[in-house]
């Protein structure tokens, strides 16, 4: 059948539903959980693991748009260390940019702030800091047959129609009407919600931005990073602790599908009374919050320090073989993890070792990023470099393989905070 692009904003009803029953318990049961895994965390590592997130949710956003770039050139990426490869290079550039641009708006947006999560403003906000911060090969979009067709204009509505799969968007001279009342009609609901309530409400969010499709390109992504903020609004205690892009970039096939299908116009009687499918829009949700109760979860099992200890005790014990880092190192590691830091003077008594040993210990730890000081005498705290972190965090990303990390190291190349 012929299918025409939607000029009226009622043509993208339901906005939402009252959820109730098994929903709205694992809402709360999210809430909950997303707030232990924070208080699990040593409140001086949680930078550091918020660090280590933001990369991890750049790898698989980067997925989910058929992006393959390392979690280790992510990293160099954040140090000015670009590849000669042209193409690497500019994958690098567009994982650096997220990630800067995740991190200034998940530091700005607090449930204190009483940001407006869902208006214009602040989703074209974060298209126009993501895309200027791109190179001019990421400022266009690709027809079907893959080569560059219009440019895309940072932080701009679209001035021209599009077609995603079998989904007509909404035509680009009703975009501002749409935009509004997507702001108005979940901002209305927000407000009326208690913090766990808002879980489906962001979920149905989700969806309805990328109908709408906004921008020339960079929805999916925008769409991405606007549902943590929102989730962080919504008082979610420990959003950046964990990402859902991690397990909808792990359930790619799923997402996409059930995104398809709630794009797909109302089913008879019994689904809903707006233009659009309710009992879709009902399965993305449960689906979307499936996903983040999924991955707290995960990273709950992965900081669980008994087991984590013995992961990082593997790690160097396996480093020591092939390396001249002592296996002994994990002590220092572990017991800035368990304290939150502690002090340079507390190095001989914590590894066992003389002065002099335990002291050059610690500043190879320092120097390859494995831990981290704001002074060359400071308290050392906890780093994850991240040629580590895929032995610390089995499946949080590919880890390294044992030739990659020790060229890494031998070249000195992992990141740290401070310069010692």
């Amino acid at each position: 059948m012929s299918y025409t692009f939607p000029d009226n904003p009622k043509q993208m009803e339901p906005l939402l539903f009252e959820a109730s029953g098994t929903l709205l318990e694992k809402s709360y049961a999210l809430a909950i959980a997303s707030a232990k895994l924070s208080a699990s965390i040593h409140p001086m590592c949680i930078d550091a693991v918020a660090n280590l997130v933001s990369n991890m949710n750049c790898y698989y956003s980067n997925l989910i748009e058929g992006h393959n770039t390392k979690p280790i050139d992510i990293e160099r990426a954040l140090s000015g260390d670009y590849s000669t490869s042209p193409e690497k290079r500019v994958l690098q550039l567009e994982a650096k940019a997220h990630v800067e641009v995740e991190k200034s708006y998940l530091k700005a947006v607090t449930a204190d702030s009483f940001v407006d999560v869902f208006s214009t403003e602040l989703i074209c906000a974060i298209h126009q800091d993501f895309y200027s911060k791109l190179p001019d090969d990421l400022h266009w979009s690709t027809s079907a047959d893959g080569k560059k067709s219009e440019k895309v204009e940072p932080g701009k509505l679209r001035i021209s129609e599009v077609i995603v799969g079998k989904h007509y968007p909404p035509l680009h001279t009703s975009l501002p009407e749409f935009m509004a009342r997507f702001e108005s009609g979940y901002q209305i609901a927000w407000q009326k919600k208690l913090p766990y309530q808002r879980m489906p409400l962001v979920a149905c969010a989700h969806h309805r931005l990328l109908w709408i499709h906004p921008f020339l390109d960079g929805n999916g992504r925008v769409a991405r990073l606007f549902s943590v903020l929102a989730m962080k609004a919504a008082s979610i205690e420990g959003v950046g602790l964990w990402s859902p892009a991690r397990g909808l970039a792990r359930n790619v096939d799923e997402y996409k599908s059930l995104l398809q299908d709630a794009d797909s116009l109302r089913r008879g009687d019994l689904d809903g009374r707006g233009n659009l499918s309710l009992n879709a829009l009902q399965a993305f949700s449960i689906f979307f919050v499936d996903i983040c109760i999924d991955q707290v979860k995960f990273m709950s099992e992965m900081f669980d320090l008994d087991n984590l200890s013995k992961r990082i005790e593997y790690f160097f014990g396996v480093l020591s073989t092939t390396t001249y880092i002592k296996k002994e190192s994990h002590l220092l590691v572990m017991e800035a993890l368990r304290k939150g830091e502690f002090a340079r003077g507390e190095a001989s008594r914590i590894t066992g070792f003389g002065e002099r040993m335990s002291r050059d210990m610690l500043g190879e730890l320092l120097k390859l990023g494995f831990l981290a000081s704001d002074s060359v005498k400071g308290p050392v705290r906890i780093a994850f470099p991240t040629a580590a972190t895929g032995y610390y965090f089995p499946n949080l990303f590919p880890a390294g393989s044992p030739t990659e990390i020790n060229e890494y190291i031998a070249a000195k190349k992992l990141i740290t905070s401070v310069k010692n």
